[in-house]
């Protein structure tokens, strides 16, 4: 046909041909114009079913108008033959495309978004595509998609060209639904996008076998590999998109394709986002090092500072002793630094979310437990500062000083739970290692157990009596392990409402399996720092902290856990220095990767005078947990306490970076401003304590202090009665009260609120040797008689 006119068309050349239609280029020799022409094959010329279904496509088609839709401007014949003339798409299909391998992660999503986009005007109509698949999809040289061939679409009106049981589409990209014959609507196309979007990512479909009957079962029966096991760097985030769409039942997938579209445009804009932090943060970096040394020290020289002396040990103690002794000793294995990605809650309800987080801390808590002198691992944290983040595993392991990487993800139906992990190396991002686990919520400490396991033996470490749960004391109830992750969840929250529901979820689990030691040291920790912070009295937390601690050391004595509640509650409550630090140090022997432990560990120091020990506690912490703000923060006060201008003002604005709306941060930034002589800046950031707590007691009385040292009298006896109006709803500890009363200068009161902590033996009086807000009557003798009385040195 090449060189003939047809109609008012000129065939230029032959495009393709498919099981439905040859297509042509030609010229329309009216408009001037390039098209493309589609003919039914000559052997269909006698099917009518095949005719009504080729004129059907050009109906459908031409009632839509979109520029991600192929436009059709008309359908004609030519000697019996019908065909349709339609726009000419100047590039290559998407299969075409694929075939180069695996698309770009930006590319392939934006890919989509276009196809949903035509999808949604499609669907608007009530047409279904039904035959989405990468052939269907043309891409221009400027990236545009353009949904092709609606021959099998279905439409209101469409009279019934099919027998029943018989399946129309490409069986690759079938549904559930379609695959099964049953009747499908628009979340078939969402689903045939979703194969799409997997087959650009991972250069290979979904679901595979040797015959169709195979496929079919691959698609109603399993689950795809997951998308982060088969290509580095894809964001966890961007699986469970895909995994959404994949959904075997059409009512779990996105219920229309603008929805699916929106949710690739918020991950777009989130990496958008974060790729533009970086450039800023690196420009900062250059203009940093530009202006000499009086800057802050880049994070680069930094790591330079910190590497240099890392590589001059290895060459001196390794490199050359192996190339120039003659005999030397074998240096034992490495410490090798690990992070634990939080697992992505796939295909979950987002109610399950504390399942996915707890899991992940579990990981992290098994992995760290497993041989602490050969495997560091990142605190939970600074862990979870990546969760739906798109960060590079370079950044990653620039920001965290680790070697290795895990990221996985959890799906769970029912009572089966799915964990798919994979572990990859840093220096180089090579995957090492990738595996799905199943089985059932019973068997989730095995599970566990398994994938800890396979992880340590592919980084090499060896474990010195295997890797066991015995340590960790799980209990074989699933319901209360549940409870127990919920609980961790909540508590990681750290809002006054968060606690108390991190408290109810530990005593839940406790009552359905009382032997469960780490959730009663869990249950202590939660008394002991609630009574701190919010509305609860001393003896109750201590009663209760006490309780829960000693039933988790008599349940399992070797628990560092135990030992850690057990060493807080000596030091905050009982006031037994020595019992403090004999617990803690067994703690951090039974687990020295506990950061939580040696942030403890870090205030106890200092409230000994032991402040060298105390700030390098901190550091211990921040090696483990090196995006804590609170540990920054901590630290920050310990250097102010020592008079290290310098580095409390680098450690508590480090802090502000990490955590912009924390209370706490703007609480140690006052008292910062403040030791600086900057009263009025210190005054701005209690505010914005007060503000971003929603008015905390202990935050309130801050900025009391603040107004009453300003000489803002009036504002500091608001606070004081706000105070006041708060406490008839719940306990307010003297402590803080008192410390607004210091601001104002009123001594007595303020001291005969501070006998009162004392006899209540209120936990954050130890702060009195720490906290700037106290700096007014330091010097009064009855603080320093306090002081003795509480055993601590004046």
């Amino acid at each position: 046909m090449i060189g003939q006119t047809i109609s008012h068309y000129k065939i230029l050349e032959k495009l393709g041909e498919g099981g439905m239609g040859v297509v042509y280029k030609a010229e329309d020799t009216k408009l001037k114009r390039t098209v493309a022409l589609k003919f039914l094959p000559s052997e269909l010329t006698r099917d009518s079913d095949a005719e009504k279904r080729f004129i059907h496509e050009a109906r459908a088609a031409a009632a839509l108008s979109h520029p991600n839709i192929c436009t059709i401007h008309e359908i004609d014949e030519h000697g019996g033959n019908p065909f349709i003339a339609m726009e000419f798409i100047d590039g290559l299909s998407l299969k075409d495309t694929i075939k180069a391998g695996p698309l770009k992660l930006d590319d392939a999503v934006s890919i989509v978004i276009q196809a949903a986009e035509g999808l949604t005007a499609a669907h608007e109509k009530r047409i279904v595509h039904r035959d989405i698949k990468s052939a269907n999809i043309m891409i221009t040289e400027k990236d545009q998609a353009t949904i092709m061939d609606f021959g099998l679409a279905k439409s209101p009106g469409r009279t019934q060209l099919t027998t029943d049981g018989t399946t129309l589409g490409t069986i690759a990209y079938m549904s559930p639904e379609q695959a099964q014959v049953h009747t499908v609507d628009h979340r078939s196309d969402i689903w045939s996008l979703g194969v799409v979007l997997y087959e650009m990512i991972a250069g290979k479909l979904p679901f595979r076998g040797d015959h169709e009957q195979a496929v079919v079962y691959s698609i109603i029966n399993t689950e795809p590999e997951p998308l982060t096991a088969l290509r580095t760097g894809v964001p966890m985030e961007l699986e469970r998109i895909v995994t959404r769409c994949l959904a075997k039942d059409h009512a779990e997938r996105y219920q229309t394709a603008r929805d699916l579209a929106a949710d690739l445009q918020r991950y777009q804009r989130l990496e958008s986002t974060q790729s533009w932090h970086a450039r800023v943060e690196e420009a900062k970096s250059r203009r940093q090092g530009q202006r000499g040394f009086k800057t802050p020290i880049s994070r680069w020289l930094w790591l330079l500072l910190i590497c240099v002396p890392a590589i001059a040990v290895l060459i001196i103690t390794v490199i050359v002793p192996r190339f120039f002794s003659p005999v030397v000793d074998q240096p034992g294995p490495e410490r090798k630094m690990l992070v634990v990605l939080p697992f992505a809650n796939i295909g979950n309800e987002p109610e399950q979310e504390y399942f996915a987080d707890g899991m992940t801390e579990e990981m992290i808590t098994i992995l760290g437990n497993a041989n602490p002198a050969r495997l560091g691992v990142i605190a939970r944290t600074s862990a979870m500062h990546y969760k739906r983040r798109d960060v590079t595993i370079e950044d990653i392991g620039q920001e965290l000083g680790v070697g290795y990487i895990l990221e996985g993800s959890i799906r769970r139906q029912g009572e089966q739970v799915r964990i798919a992990a994979k572990l990859i190396n840093v220096e180089d991002q090579t995957q090492l290692w990738s595996k799905n686990f199943d089985g059932a919520m019973d068997d989730i400490f095995v599970l566990q157990s398994n994938v800890a396991n396979q992880i340590t033996e592919a980084l090499a470490v060896e474990l010195l009596q295997g890797l066991h749960l015995t340590n960790r004391t799980h209990t074989p109830d699933p319901q209360a392990y549940e409870e127990y992750l919920a609980g961790r969840f909540f508590a990681h929250k750290g809002t006054e409402e968060s606690w108390r529901k991190a408290i109810k979820f530990y005593e839940e689990a406790v009552r359905i399996n009382p032997k469960f030691a780490l959730a009663y040291a869990a249950l202590s920790h939660a008394y002991s720092v609630w009574s701190g912070w919010y509305t609860v009295t001393s003896k109750i937390a201590y009663d209760k902290a006490k309780e829960a601690a000693d039933e988790a050391f008599r349940l399992n004595p070797n628990l560092a856990d135990a030992h850690s509640a057990l060493a807080v509650i000596a030091a905050y409550f009982e006031w037994n220095w020595q019992k403090a630090d004999e617990q803690f140090r067994v703690a951090l022997d039974l687990n020295p990767n506990d950061g939580e432990t040696y942030h403890y560990y870090g205030h106890y120091l200092s409230f000994m005078d032991r402040d060298g020990e105390s700030i390098e506690a901190f550091r211990n912490a921040l090696k483990f947990d090196p995006l804590s703000a609170y540990h920054r923060n901590c630290m920050g006060i310990a250097y102010l306490k020592k008079e290290e201008i310098g580095q409390a003002e680098s450690s508590i604005e480090k802090a502000q970076e990490l955590e912009p709306e924390s209370p706490l941060n703007y609480s140690y930034l006052g008292f910062l401003r403040e030791r600086q002589g900057r009263l009025e800046e210190a005054i701005l950031s209690w505010q914005k304590a007060v503000q971003y707590s929603d008015r905390l007691p202990t935050f309130l009385a801050v900025l009391g202090y603040g107004y009453g040292k300003s000489g803002q009298t009036d504002k500091a006896h608001e606070i004081l009665e706000e105070l006041e109006l708060i406490s008839r709803d719940g306990h307010i500890a003297a402590m803080d009260i008192s410390k607004v009363y210091a601001g104002l200068g009123d001594t007595d009161r303020a001291f005969a609120l501070l006998e009162e902590a004392y006899t209540n033996r209120e936990s954050w009086i130890l702060g009195l040797k720490l906290d700037p807000g106290f700096d007014t009557i330091r010097d009064d003798p009855r603080f320093l008689n306090l002081l003795s009385r509480i055993g601590v040195e004046p």
